[in-house]
């Protein structure tokens, strides 16, 4: 049968699912039962408990359900039931994250390109010995051994980076043995690459669907399973040591060889100093800066490995990108990426770079997931238990980023699509106090939530990121709960009023 048929014989195109745009739904109010409310959990009021649960926590987070004020004795105890259910029941990490995943899906189909970024982060619970079922995360050289959680995520983005949900969240099983960990390496990227190519035979072929991997998914097998799925598009960073056909070459050595095609600008983000630890290595500190950078690109061809003896060699496309002019003291910038796309001119290699780019969003998620919703802090027993609370964090994590990067993206949408009235309530008046802008525009109403979580917004400051945001909401969820007592509903009209009459009247008003 033609693909085309239907154009053939003049049948329409129907949608299977509305595309839903960016941001929608997603308010204070809403967001919790339009992102778990399809949930099977094999009891529509465990069903129930999961949406009051992620609403109640996502207020405060990282902290404690009981942290909030809405937080009634039912609402504690329906969480923690619902979270230690036996393991045997439907309450699993796809099934708290299923209708996410439909709605990323449909944020997913109004887009020409979507990033589909896989990495994958540790959870230490080591501080916890009752618990039950973790990995061994990490051993040191006195073959101390770390325990915890192994997270593999597939994180969808826009082409500029703007989140648009989390399709896959995969944990580690415990290993019997460590010579297991290499096996699960491998299987990990393989996992969320069938993930992700079952993600884009969702969506029509108008969008366009890349998945992007860091180096250690720089796997024969990863590019030979993508030949049988060829609706989705692979891009790689090469490890250093990768060797081509004939086997003699190097990657690295062969596109150097190239004249650069172009010349580019990347930014490069700055780094705060960390020292040695058990389990990362020392970084120095690293200023933010734009760098230089040539471009490369040719045809390579890369041999079957001993886990794939009988596969024919897989012929791909290769990008580079080298830092010419770096900073002393500073490690030059240097990229070299392979890819199924066809790169035949250097802005189709261009356009390859920045989309590996966007690769750092998924770290802003892991981060945001572990220190603002504090998920290496929680206190369940068992590694099952964990899990499923790590999973509802997530998506209170995915908001998060949401809010903070759509505010600077598309800052003139409406700020009812983030907030509350309630807290718009609070902002219009805190906005008052500041004598800045009304919160009426999204991007003024996430200004005023990053300075109650302590940005100054000074000349030399970058646009806030999600580290004060997660302050600031938290701080707003209170704040607005004092000022509901406190001024009633008539505010809003007041505040109108203020906005209308200027600064000093509205004092003025809200004296009164």
């Amino acid at each position: 049968m033609r693909r085309d048929w239907p154009r053939r014989l003049g049948v329409p195109r129907v949608e299977l699912a509305a595309t839903l745009p960016i941001g929608a739904g997603l308010n204070s109010e809403e967001w919790a039962a339009n992102e778990f409310g399809e949930a099977r959990l094999g009891d529509q009021r465990l069903t129930a408990r999961l949406i009051k649960s992620a609403s109640l926590l996502a207020e405060y987070p990282g902290r404690a359900i009981n942290a909030n004020d809405q937080s009634d004795e039912a609402a504690i105890c329906g969480y923690y039931r619902l979270i230690e259910q036996p393991e045997t029941s439907e309450i699993t990490v796809t099934s708290i994250l299923a209708p996410h995943r439909e709605r990323s899906l449909r944020r997913m189909s109004g887009q020409k390109t979507v990033v589909v970024i896989q990495d994958g982060a540790d959870f230490n619970f080591t501080t916890r010995p009752g618990c039950e079922d973790l990995s061994i995360i990490g051993q040191n050289q006195t073959q101390a051994k770390a325990f915890g959680l192994h997270l593999h995520a597939n994180l969808a983005v826009t082409a500029q980076g703007l989140p648009l949900g989390l399709l896959r969240l995969g944990f580690d099983p415990a290993p019997d043995v460590a010579a297991q960990s290499e096996r699960l390496a491998s299987q990990r990227w393989l996992a969320g690459w069938k993930d992700c190519a079952d993600a884009a035979s969702q969506l029509t072929r108008r969008t366009q669907v890349i998945l992007v991997c860091d180096r250690e998914a720089d796997l024969f097998e990863l590019f030979h399973a993508q030949r049988q799925r060829p609706r989705m598009e692979l891009l790689v960073r090469a490890r250093p040591a990768r060797k081509l056909k004939p086997e003699e070459a190097k990657l690295f050595a062969t596109i150097k060889r190239q004249l650069p095609a172009d010349h580019l600008s990347l930014e490069v983000d700055g780094l705060t100093e960390r020292p040695k630890s058990s389990r990362k290595a020392a970084r120095p500190t690293r200023k933010k800066r734009v760098a230089r950078c040539a471009l490369r690109f040719c045809h390579v061809t890369l041999p079957a490995t001993k886990t794939c003896p009988q596969a024919e060699p897989v012929r791909l496309s290769a990008v580079h990108v080298e830092e010419t002019d770096p900073p002393e003291e500073e490690k030059p910038l240097q990229w070299c990426l392979v890819t199924n796309v066809e790169v035949k001119d250097a802005e189709k290699a261009a356009e390859m770079v920045r989309f590996y780019h966007q690769r750092w969003r998924i770290e802003d998620f892991f981060r945001v997931l572990k220190s603002g919703c504090k998920a290496e802090y929680l206190m369940f027993r068992t590694a099952n238990r964990l899990q499923r609370a790590i999973a509802i964090n997530a998506v209170i994590a995915w908001r998060i980023m949401v809010m903070t990067l759509l505010g600077r993206q598309e800052p003139d949408c409406d700020s009812k699509l983030m907030f509350s009235d309630e807290e718009l309530n609070f902002l219009k008046h805190y906005a008052l106090a500041l004598k800045m802008k009304f919160p009426n525009e999204l991007g003024n109403a996430v200004r005023l939530v990053a300075e109650l979580g302590g940005y100054r917004g000074r000349k030399h400051d970058a646009e806030p990121g999600n580290q004060i945001m997660w302050y600031g909401y938290t701080k707003l969820s209170g704040a607005s709960l004092g000022h509901r007592y406190g001024y009633g509903a008539k505010c809003a009209e007041v505040y109108e009023a203020a906005y209308k009459a200027g600064f000093e009247a509205g004092k003025k008003a809200i004296a009164l």
